[in-house]
């Protein structure tokens, strides 16, 4: 299935967490809509409660008039575990665009199903993952390297593998 969405959309990015300022979840939609507009093939998955409507709302508004970004970012709201295991497996990234982050258990989810990351450096990412051997790591709050970083990995299949 994987190869099929790539190949008719373009490759998957994930985002697992709670949708919110500390994890970055603005910084991802802005380095989305970059992508989108620079006629990137990509989709993206917001798996996670959705706990500041103030994101969704704003995406939502800028989406209603551009349709290939609102059909490039898809919002779950909470998933089981079984979705959430399916969800890392269909993923082509996972991305973690957090301003803090205590532990990063998404890295290591990520990092058992073999997913490459794009991460920023914040808090507690750096001990879980090394800068260029584990995971692509940009400053936070930095949408258009987030973007870069994304685009560097969506260009290169063997990169990702």
């Amino acid at each position: 299935m994987a190869k099929e969405r790539e190949a008719d959309r373009g490759a998957h990015v994930l985002f697992v967490g709670r949708l919110e300022r500390r994890k970055g979840v603005d910084t991802l939609l802005a380095a989305a809509r970059e992508l989108v507009d620079d006629g990137v093939e990509v989709t993206f998955t917001l798996a996670g409660q959705n706990a500041d409507n103030s994101f969704r709302d704003s995406f939502d508004r800028e989406a209603a008039t551009r349709p290939r970004l609102r059909a490039a970012a898809h919002f779950t709201g909470m998933v089981s575990d079984a979705e959430l295991h399916r969800l890392y497996v269909d993923a082509d990234i996972v991305c973690v665009p957090s301003r803090y982050e205590s532990h990063g258990v998404v890295l290591i989810e990520a990092m058992m199903f073999g997913k490459p990351l794009v991460t920023c450096a914040a808090g507690g990412i750096s001990e879980v993952v090394r800068a260029g051997h584990d995971a692509i790591v940009v400053p936070p709050e930095d949408p258009t390297a987030l973007a870069e970083s994304l685009r560097r990995l969506l260009a290169n299949p063997e990169l990702r593998a």
